[in-house]
């Protein structure tokens, strides 16, 4: 997609405009109709329209694309793309008070989790099923046990607390804490606030998750 037109959807129309941003896709995605494969070109376009009508609150018809793209997208073929999707199905059907569905995506994203698939984005679907309890009042089912002890060992968290709930909440929480003190540092470092090396050796001294402080070292 040109960058002119990936900035004009992402930053000059608001998202409330979904309907100028789904002309401004279909005369993209028209154009360059016939060097795609129908079948990636059907998956790209309702995926599109899915974000634009979620990030514009339209639950029900992002949830009619979203669930569209994954008549042809199988997980194996995009991994990235069918993980990212069935979130997005999560939270539409989380803001619809459909809890059975939410659920149902929850498992179904749970069952095509593969091996490259990141720490962060397991404890993401974590973070969900925590969710869906709490708005249901179900118990936690001790088979994603196992899933809460390869997101710390892979990311390399602390050891959490031994409440599955507490445990998925307080990761999720200091992933959150911690990613955005790194992407401020950077931010502040481009804007010329701050010595960017000073600060990453700093960052890298107290952060308690290993997977940030890896990153950091590898650009000291």
């Amino acid at each position: 997609m040109p960058k002119e037109l990936v900035l004009k959807l992402h930053r000059d129309i608001p998202p409330t405009d979904w309907i100028h941003k789904i002309r401004l896709l279909d005369e993209f995605f028209d154009s360059v109709a016939p060097k795609l494969d129908e079948d990636v070109l059907f998956i790209k376009r309702h995926e599109q329209y899915g974000f634009f009508l979620w990030e514009a609150g339209e639950w029900s018809r992002a949830i009619e694309h979203y669930e569209r793209a994954l008549t042809k997208l199988e997980a194996a073929d995009n991994p990235f793309l069918y993980h990212i999707v069935t979130l997005q199905l999560i939270t539409c059907y989380q803001h619809l008070e459909n809890y059975r569905a939410a659920m149902v995506w929850f498992e179904t994203a749970m069952l095509n989790l593969t091996p490259g698939h990141h720490a962060f984005e397991r404890l993401g679907l974590l973070e969900k099923y925590v969710q869906l309890l709490e708005a249901t009042a179900q118990p936690f089912d001790e088979k994603y046990l196992p899933i809460i002890q390869q997101v710390v060992d892979e990311a390399g968290f602390p050891p959490p607390e031994e409440h599955p709930k507490s445990a998925i909440k307080s990761l999720s929480a200091m992933h959150l804490e911690w990613n955005q003190k790194l992407s401020k540092l950077y931010l502040d470092a481009k804007k010329g606030k701050i010595d960017l090396h000073d600060s990453l050796k700093a960052y890298a001294e107290t952060c308690p998750i290993g997977w940030y402080r890896d990153h950091v070292n590898e650009r000291l």
